[in-house]
């Protein structure tokens, strides 16, 4: 029993000489195990996790927007305010003019600010064609590698459809939450990737820019159309008020002048009207009166009791009349909803404020900024220095057991 003990205390200890008077080969078989995989390394194409964020403008840039806000909300708030009372005042029922009525705004000026311009720039990401566009100046995919242009075409919108615009609280990939929205993609190139984030940033920031103005400027179109609809309802329907007072009148002058008839016919020259009817309740005798000289109802039969002196000089007043408006109800209302829309200088205002924001006076406009520069990427084959440190233990492995394998093979040669 002791002589099989001291046999294997023998055999460990040649191992270990064994190992020891091989080292050089253990370590020439470790070198090239190591070797081989840093080649590997080297000359294979790493993949990239990648999440960039979208940080929106500063409080400073904000604030550049504040006076314009500030005006747009006074000025909606008032026009929504004064709307119902305007209509009310007018005296008009469902008519055209109601239905293009400036005031009710089918449209909006809207304010312009941190949360509305990110906004505004993720949907502008969401839309693949920005991407494909800033791909192809590039040269981020070769076109040398489709046969034609429509596999290079769907290639490129294959690419393009894999970048996720991603809101905050939601990272894809490290699973942690994110403050801002975000891009999140997969690459094989770190400067490629960046340089295409840049160029997307610039390009996006100056589509925004532009759409910005122009919806401003249809805004501002399609509100003077409404204004001018309005104005040009209200001079209808002033012109069909007064030629219907016209009628009126002229109604009037052929009854006056049959009841100043009758009047002669009679001999009743002096006003005998009152006397007549004092017997009547004051309230109705005056309902009487008031009825009876109101154009346009059915006239009172005894209205030649007044006398045909009183009378003829109604006529000559009524013929002689040089201004009509001052008699027509609810004319003057009219007049005064036509010179506020004429006078309003609401529209001038705005456009000034808004020539004086980042939208128009400024060549470095952003809605929003992508952090290309701070780009995080996370290799999804694996550390570098994992795989060499496993290459030199699989290597050691290797050498250990070859060494061996040779030494017993000579021992039972």
């Amino acid at each position: 029993m002791v002589k099989a003990e001291h046999n294997e205390e023998i055999d460990i200890l040649g191992i270990i000489l064994t190992i020891w008077e091989n080292k050089f080969k253990i370590a020439a078989i470790t070198f090239i195990s190591f070797c081989l995989t840093f080649i590997y390394l080297t000359n294979e194409e790493p993949r990239y996790k990648t999440v960039t964020e979208i940080r929106p403008i500063s409080n400073l840039e904000e604030f550049k927007y504040l006076n314009y806000n500030e005006y747009v909300d006074k000025t909606m708030f008032s026009e929504d305010q004064t709307e119902n009372e305007d209509k009310e005042s007018v005296g008009l029922s469902k008519s055209s003019l109601e239905n293009w009525s400036a005031d009710e705004k089918p449209f909006e000026f809207k304010n312009i600010n941190k949360s509305n311009l990110i906004l505004i720039f993720k949907d502008k990401l969401n839309n693949n064609s920005l991407f494909v566009e800033e791909m192809k100046k590039l040269n981020y995919i070769k076109r040398d590698n489709y046969q034609n242009n429509e596999d290079y075409e769907l290639a490129l919108e294959k690419l393009a459809s894999s970048i996720k615009i991603v809101p905050p609280a939601k990272n894809l990939i490290y699973a942690t939450d994110l403050p801002y929205w975000s891009i999140q993609f997969i690459t094989d190139d770190r400067l490629k990737w960046e340089s295409l984030l840049e160029e997307v940033n610039k390009s996006a920031n100056k589509e925004i820019q532009k759409d910005l103005k122009n919806a401003f400027k249809d805004s501002v179109f399609f509100k003077n159309q409404l204004i001018n609809f309005e104005l040009e309802d209200l001079e209808i329907t002033i012109s069909n008020i007064l030629k219907n007072y016209n009628q009126q009148v002229a109604n009037r002058l052929v009854y006056l002048k049959e009841q100043s008839q009758i009047a002669r016919k009679l001999n009743i020259s002096k006003d005998e009207f009152t006397n007549k009817f004092l017997s009547l309740e004051e309230n109705t005798f005056h309902e009487f009166i008031k009825n009876s000289q109101e154009p346009g109802i059915i006239e009172s039969p005894f209205y030649y009791m007044r006398g045909y002196e009183v009378i003829e000089k109604e006529i000559e007043i009524l013929i002689n009349r040089k201004d009509n408006r001052s008699f027509v109800k609810g004319l003057n209302d009219l007049i005064i909803k036509k010179d506020s829309l004429l006078a309003d200088n609401s529209l001038e205002r705005m456009k000034d404020l808004f020539e004086k924001t980042p939208i128009v006076n400024s060549d470095n406009f952003q809605a929003a900024k992508i952090m290309y520069h701070s780009t995080e990427f996370e290799n999804t084959k694996g550390s570098k220095v994992l795989f060499l440190t496993v290459s030199i233990l699989v290597g050691l492995f290797f050498g250990i057991f070859y060494v061996l394998v040779q030494s017993a093979l000579k021992k039972r040669g």
